[in-house]
């Protein structure tokens, strides 16, 4: 929560601390997805769910997240993952597929 106390500088080092929390809790809410998923270690699924922006697997689960949470006040609960986890799951499946639809 922002102190809004009219000091620019003390405005601006709560905003940043909330963005921090945010952060964390996408790097905590991103490993419960690829444990939760079973998704290896590696950069296989990189072309599927963040084409260009992640170094690996859970990078990439880490860019998707950011992008569907792109609000820093959202606040995130275990709710989410029960939503997220079968959009994720889908989507992997749906690049898997068009993948092998290309390949063969």
């Amino acid at each position: 929560m922002l102190l809004n106390n009219g000091n620019p500088l003390v405005d601006e080092i709560s905003r940043r601390i909330q963005q921090a929390e945010h952060s964390r809790e996408l790097c905590r809410l991103a490993d419960a997805l690829v444990y939760s998923l079973k998704i290896v270690h590696g950069s296989a699924l990189v072309p599927i769910i963040a084409p260009g922006r992640a170094a690996n697997n859970r990078d990439a689960v880490l860019q998707w997240l950011r992008q569907e949470f792109d609000t820093p006040s959202l606040e995130l609960s275990q709710a989410c993952v029960q939503v997220l986890l079968p959009k994720l799951h889908r989507k992997i499946e749906d690049g898997m597929e068009a993948a092998n639809d290309a390949y063969f």
